[in-house]
């Protein structure tokens, strides 16, 4: 990869690290603290997880934390030394099993709209 790729890389890594922190900390707060005190049951739950907030906020936590993961996992493979064909094979897996696990974790979100109660 070229410096300017590998530059792109960095400061992506750093947004998606800081996007995860407040993604989680909207998370917790909609899940946990926005009804404290309250009886927790399934049916609120399910409600909440159906509203646009929270299926924008996992989503977002879904594709900042696979970039965060597998681009970690990629410089991991580079600091190794691994020679260029190696580094886009690499390249080439995580970004497939990048893209899977979006596709199960977005059929995973979604899903929970089809639940009836």
């Amino acid at each position: 990869m070229n410096k300017n790729g590998s530059a792109i890389a960095w400061v992506l890594q750093r947004l998606t690290g800081v996007g995860l922190i407040f993604l989680l900390g909207v998370h917790f707060w909609l899940l946990h603290y926005k009804t404290l005190g309250e009886v927790v049951k399934f049916s609120d739950v399910a409600i909440r997880l159906r509203t646009l907030t929270f299926i924008f906020v996992d989503i977002g936590i879904l594709i900042f934390g696979l970039f965060h993961a597998l681009n970690g996992v990629n410089n991991i493979a580079q600091d190794y030394g691994v020679r260029a064909v190696g580094r886009r094979g690499i390249g080439w897996i995580l970004a497939i099993v990048g893209c899977v696990m979006a596709v199960l974790g977005g059929i995973s979100i979604f899903s929970f709209l089809y639940v009836t109660m």
